[in-house]
């Protein structure tokens, strides 16, 4: 079963406050708004390098934009082939998003001035969240758990391979880099290019084919195209369209979380594990994640009980598969569970009725 709760990371960018527009390039020519890094790449036709660091806190991020990204040399060699996209994910952001509201004692007398300097002090806030929320997404739905962390992309915004290691800042070294990952990089757009440019069931295999060649961490990207494959084989005749319904709703679980929406998750697989184009193996999938949204936290009795009707419809669908016999053992455990603590609560309250007594 994929991962489907990403844990979130703050982010930093410089904080804009008053008039000024939120920064989407920096001097060097790097985007540092992510959407419109994807933008340009969908005009320019290029694939786009992303570079995720922690400046503040991992100088090896800074240094690798000062003497390699940043340099003319570099940006000559590759710009005519991609768009450059920095995301710098430094702790100061937060700070910026949610700053204490402190009036400058030389204007706490003055309305007006006081009154001028509350509103651009909420207006860069505002576009200090709004980054902080941009940032949080990307950490998210790229999964980054390395930093720096180099990410190379299709100009769709599928993303292709990463990099997590760079032995030196030497342009030498990143040409070696470059060309270790060419023969990926050229596979996949060539998927790409099928999935884009095929019809019918034709299509929905190729966007197979593609979502197979991307990494589990990455699939997310590709929601859109997952989201044809329903549509395309309305029959299900390619026999897939219980696969991408299920990869669906880990995408549309992400978005939940994102969305700070956690009660609609165990929704999403309830409702999806019902669909008739489920094999008896998905239908369990699904059943599976929903039990582990609900039980993840101290459940209740209620949930106690929904997780007990989960584990049965789980074992009912097929009691031979991995996952039914991995339910009927997580079943005993749940009895056990529920057995112990209706004895505690049972010896607590004779306990209680004695001492009153």
């Amino acid at each position: 079963m994929k991962k489907i709760l990403v844990a979130f990371m703050t982010a930093c960018v410089v904080f804009f406050t008053g008039c000024s527009k939120i920064e989407v390039k920096n001097e060097k020519g790097w985007w540092t708004d992510y959407d419109e890094c994807l933008k340009a790449a969908s005009e320019s036709g290029k694939k786009i390098m992303m570079i995720i660091s922690a400046d503040e806190v991992e100088k090896s991020g800074e240094t690798l934009k000062q003497e390699l990204f940043y340099t003319e040399v570099f940006m000559q060699k590759y710009q005519d082939e991609y768009e450059f996209c920095e995301i710098d994910v430094s702790p100061s952001l937060i700070v910026n998003a949610f700053p204490k509201n402190n009036i400058p004692e030389a204007i706490r007398n003055d309305k007006a001035k006081t009154r001028k300097f509350l509103n651009e002090h909420k207006k860069g806030q505002r576009d200090a969240a709004k980054i902080l929320e941009k940032r949080m997404k990307i950490m998210a739905t790229f999964d980054v758990t390395h930093r720096p962390m180099m990410v190379f992309i299709t100009k769709e915004g599928y993303p292709i391979a990463d990099v997590q290691y760079f032995p030196s800042a030497q342009i030498e070294t990143f040409d070696e880099i470059i060309e270790y990952y060419s023969p990926r990089i050229t596979e996949y757009l060539t998927l790409v290019e099928t999935a884009h440019n095929s019809t019918g069931l034709d299509r929905v295999k190729a966007i197979d084919d593609l979502y197979n060649r991307t990494s589990n961490s990455y699939r997310y990207h590709l929601t859109e195209l997952m989201r044809e494959i329903p549509k395309l084989d309305k029959e299900n005749k390619s026999q897939l369209v219980g696969k991408y319904l299920l990869a669906l709703a880990t995408s549309d679980t992400i978005d939940a979380t994102i969305a700070r929406k956690p009660h609609k998750i165990a929704q999403i697989y309830e409702k999806v594990a019902k669909n008739k184009f489920l094999s008896k193996q998905e239908q369990q999938q699904a059943y599976f994640a929903e039990l582990y949204i609900i039980g993840k936290n101290s459940p209740t009795d209620k949930e106690l009980k929904q997780m007990k009707a989960l584990l049965d419809k789980i074992i009912l669908l097929d009691p031979s598969s991995p996952i039914g016999m991995q339910a009927a053992s997580k079943l005993e455990q749940l009895n056990e569970f529920i057995k112990r603590r209706e004895e505690y609560e049972k010896k607590i309250k004779e306990e209680s009725e004695g001492s009153d007594n």
